[in-house]
């Protein structure tokens, strides 16, 4: 008889954070609490005492606190949740337009003659989209029109996935303006949303070359072996899709309120309910350009929410379990135990150490919402602690919880790129080691020249 093999599975991370809420109250049982006395510093925000902690008389968690830690785990977050839901709201408006789809077709079929400036430019654009856009999943729907591309020009299925996922995964990363891991790490940190955006802008320079030097020496790899012959059926990627005026505009307009997004958090200190309802505004905008009837706008906004409903219950689940650490008086416990364990080692060594932790929790919880809420309200005072910059450890958070989520096998972004695909897993784990070990060691560089410099 053969022998079936076994196959390892991850708990769905619903289930591993309601694990962890049964953790917690377990733990308000046993531990005895502390808190530290906060203070505030010379830029009126609230940090931690580092010579204050004592002990507390123990509080341990009743049933209804048990009960009620989720809906206030929720409620605690309600700007988050909301901006989650608004913010792929509008951008399924710019998805159901097709202007990213028709655009992409119309220059490579104006270019078919110059392989390696498509191949660069439709990376470059890849990654302006992850950085601007902070799309994750939301590349897969491009892998099949991108494959379908290269293939066309003589090249194989591996390079067209690696021209959508290694730039996007850049883009993405850097968090330059990433209103789900930038904008989340730096409200649950107490910074100013996309503060420090110059540093992340020289990131993801350096990550889209690091990804280019992959592409362009595979791309060149395959030319020295002879291209292939194209095939007719990929001279055309799918439907056809025109670049009207109608799409241009779109694009246009979804570029400038990328923009403006930036310039709204970065120079008027703009909030999670700011770009709440500056996406309900485009959405509603991106609709009417394309001559959608209202019923198909709301209809189209309320698709894109639906898609992560799940994902902003998550917050929620995760909030709750600070909710319970929080009022059985363990967070600074926590704390307090994390920086006496760790005061020994040097500041750019603890960023590494929040960097390589993070990249180990993308591969249990892949969602960047459940792991800002859980991880940040515990790092952001340790930073204060310890020496180390609030900017610098966002930047660590945000790199470590980037680019495995292409990778790891229980990331649902890793699986649906590949089978978007239609390529083999074990064959891409193989060609994308190396650019994932490229990418993740210069991404712990920078955190520590961040470090170094003092990111503020």
């Amino acid at each position: 008889m053969d022998k079936q093999k076994r196959q390892i599975r991850i708990p769905h991370t619903m289930t591993l954070l309601f694990a962890m809420l049964l953790l917690a109250v377990i733990a308000g049982f046993i531990f005895t609490p502390g808190a530290y006395d906060r203070m505030q510093n010379e830029s009126g925000r609230q940090v931690i005492d580092p010579g204050s902690y004592h002990r507390i008389s123990r509080n341990p968690p009743t049933f209804m606190d048990f009960m009620l830690a989720v809906p206030k785990g929720l409620e605690q977050n309600a700007p988050v949740i909301f901006m989650i839901l608004c913010s792929l709201g509008g951008i399924q408006l710019l998805n159901e337009s097709k202007a990213i789809n028709a655009a992409i077709l119309a220059i490579t079929k104006k270019n078919k003659n110059v392989d390696m400036a498509v191949i660069v430019g439709l990376s470059a654009m890849y990654g302006l989209i992850g950085a601007g856009a902070s799309w994750t999943i939301g590349f897969a729907p491009f892998i099949p029109i991108t494959i379908s591309v290269v293939r066309a020009l003589g090249y194989d299925d591996l390079l067209g996935a690696s021209i959508v996922i290694l730039p996007g995964a850049s883009g993405w990363t850097s968090g330059s303006i990433n209103i789900y891991s930038t904008a989340l790490a730096q409200e649950f940190a107490g910074l100013p949303i996309f503060s420090g955006l110059w540093y992340r802008a020289i990131s993801f320079i350096v990550f889209l070359a690091v990804s280019l030097v992959f592409i362009i020496s595979y791309a060149r790899k395959q030319r020295r072996k002879g291209l292939k012959k194209p095939d007719p059926a990929d001279s055309d990627p799918g439907e056809e899709t025109q670049f009207t005026t109608r799409r241009k505009i779109v694009l246009i307009f979804n570029i400038l309120v990328l923009a403006a997004l930036a310039c709204g958090t970065t120079v008027m200190s703009w909030g999670m309910n700011h770009i709440s309802g500056f996406w309900i505004l485009a959405a509603i905008i991106t609709g009417l350009i394309m001559k959608m009837k209202p019923g198909k706008i709301a209809e189209t906004f309320s698709s894109g929410m639906q898609s992560v409903v799940a994902a902003a219950f998550t917050v929620g689940l995760a909030a709750a379990f600070i909710v319970i650490l929080t009022d059985a008086g363990l967070m600074d416990l926590i704390i307090h135990t994390l920086s006496r364990t760790l005061s020994i080692a040097p500041a750019p060594l603890l960023c590494v150490f929040i960097f390589i932790l993070t990249l180990a929790v993308n591969f249990f919880i892949a969602g960047i919402y459940g792991k800002a809420v859980v991880m940040m309200p515990l790092l952001a005072p340790l930073g204060d602690l310890l020496g180390v910059q609030k900017q610098v450890i966002v930047l660590a958070f945000i790199f470590g919880a980037g680019f495995t989520i292409w990778f790891w096998p229980t990331s649902p972004v890793g699986v649906a790129s590949v089978g978007a695909a239609k390529i083999e897993y074990g064959r891409w784990m193989r060609f994308i080691a190396k650019p994932m070990i490229a990418l993740n060691l210069s991404a712990m560089l920078l955190v520590i020249i961040a470090q170094l410099i003092k990111l503020g």
